[in-house]
């Protein structure tokens, strides 16, 4: 007898995975979830250092949280192993200040690249024992049950940048660039060795193909890369210091997307845009310009370039962006849906 889980899984699969494969769409790929009906208060505590670096209590929070949703289009329940950060710098040392529910502050700890270079991986620091605690245990209970995302471990720029400032990165890309390639070099093998110890350990989950941070089915292993330190270079800087990395980091996953985050990575994307292997893009516009109607033309160029699509939006802009830039190669996320939205958008758009 199959569980919730597979039956929920069978039923969404087949709409993603020919999203992934651009195939034609009548609708977009909606991916809804919802409050259940009586659901308890999620756990609560005013500690941010257990709310971020507590294994037991992040681990507590999240299972309630799968469980007191409902999931509607082809949203399915997931776990996202994250630290509020945007690259592996905590889990190399960087100091890491909770600023809030939703994000931490990494400090600089560095003040030449050359520390960098000879960067040394502890595997006791709290930060990474947090995180792959998390992971570990999160996927101990996953089978038929739920999804594990991996830790963002970001772009490799963006870790160098956070463990001794954007400002020197982008100093020493003009003064010193074979320390910088040296640099990020050794990044670039600290991130395989954490991206395979995470995944090895997600596979014990055993449930089929991957999942991404926000929440889109694969199905085979799936990555969201983001490297938003570019937004300050030049597009012959990115492409010497940052292209290369981005095509290894792409290339061990079998279905990659890239997070486009804000109006400064855009000189970057046909730059991108060049990669053929890269599916898909995520558009995450800047907070005083939210609102995707703004957007149109640029989802429309993504689109037009053979690509899919992966944006957030509230309910009531559904509508007007299927209008205006199609169906196929679309996916939305609706966040902070009421059960009645949700079943309205379905009723339009589900198949």
């Amino acid at each position: 007898m199959k569980t919730r889980f597979q039956e929920r899984l069978a039923a969404v699969s087949p709409r993603l995975e020919n999203w992934w494969m651009r195939g034609e769409q009548k609708n977009p790929v909606l991916l809804i979830t919802a409050p259940a009906p009586h659901a308890s208060p999620e756990p609560e505590t005013d500690d941010l250092d257990a709310w971020w670096f507590d294994a037991d209590f992040a681990l507590r929070r999240w299972m309630h949280r799968i469980e007191s949703q409902t999931y509607h289009g082809a949203a399915v329940p997931y776990h996202y192993v994250h630290l509020g950060a945007g690259s592996m710098a905590p889990l190399l040392g960087a100091p890491v200040e909770p600023v809030d529910r939703h994000q931490c502050r990494v400090r600089p700890s560095m003040r030449r690249i050359e520390e960098v270079i000879d960067l040394c991986f502890d595997p006791t620091h709290r930060c990474y024992r947090a995180v792959r605690d998390q992971i570990e245990r999160s996927s101990a209970l996953a089978h038929d049950h739920h999804f594990v995302a991996p830790f963002t471990l970001g772009g490799l720029a963006d870790t160098a940048a956070a463990l001794y400032g954007e400002e020197n990165l982008a100093i020493d890309m003009m003064d010193s660039p074979a320390a910088v390639h040296r640099a990020l070099g050794r990044l670039r093998q600290l991130w395989m060795e954490l991206f395979d110890d995470f995944q090895r350990l997600i596979a014990r989950g055993g449930n089929p193909g991957g999942i991404s941070r926000l929440g889109v089915w694969a199905p085979g292993s799936t990555l969201c890369l983001r490297e938003r330190f570019a937004r300050l270079i030049s597009v012959e800087a990115f492409r010497r210091y940052c292209l290369p990395h981005i095509e290894d980091l792409l290339a061990v996953t079998d279905w990659p997307s890239f997070l486009l985050q804000g109006t400064g990575m855009l000189r970057h994307l046909d730059t991108l845009l060049e990669l053929t292997d890269l599916f898909a893009f995520q558009w995450d516009p800047p907070p005083q310009r939210s609102r995707l109607c703004l957007w149109y033309d640029l989802i429309r160029h993504i689109l037009s370039e053979g690509r899919a699509v992966q944006l957030t939006a509230q309910a009531e802009e559904v509508d007007d962006l299927v209008q205006h830039v199609g169906a196929r190669g679309v996916l939305i996320v609706v966040r902070d849906a009421t059960p009645d939205e949700a079943e309205e958008l379905l009723s339009r758009y589900g198949d």
